[in-house]
């Protein structure tokens, strides 16, 4: 496989999990709102719209290639947040499984953010538009 396809399916499947996530929080909103408060967090609501904006419009710039090394570095940071704070039971081996889970995402979207082509997605189609005056 050639590097720019490997960097198409990365950013597709990394970016395809959060706005799948996103779309889940939002169609689950009510048991997903009373999750984040059985953890103890203020503004579960507040908490809960933040998780899905950041889910789905930062997942849908990375799968389009959008701000990639932006978007990646967002969804890394939130993922990271999200194992520290939701899976740290760790007496609990499903809970081990998804805090691993979250690191493993965060550093595949840390490698895309420091090792992503400016020669693929949105930014190339943006570039050669205005190299032709479009």
């Amino acid at each position: 496989m050639t590097s720019k396809l490997v960097e198409y399916t990365s950013r597709a499947a990394l970016g395809a999990l959060f706005v799948w996530s996103g779309i889940g929080k939002i169609i689950a909103y009510s048991d997903v709102e009373g999750y984040i408060a059985s953890f103890g967090l203020p503004f579960s609501h507040v908490v809960l719209v933040g998780a899905i904006i950041v889910e789905v419009v930062a997942g849908t710039a990375l799968m389009i290639g959008y701000w990639t090394e932006v978007s990646a570095k967002v969804l890394g940071t939130f993922t990271v947040l999200a194992a520290l704070i939701f899976h740290t039971q760790f007496s609990d081996p499903d809970q081990v499984i998804h805090f691993l889970k979250n690191i493993a995402i965060a550093g595949g979207l840390l490698h895309l953010a420091y090792h992503t082509s400016a020669t693929t997605g949105i930014k190339k189609l943006k570039r050669r538009t205005v190299a032709f005056g479009g």
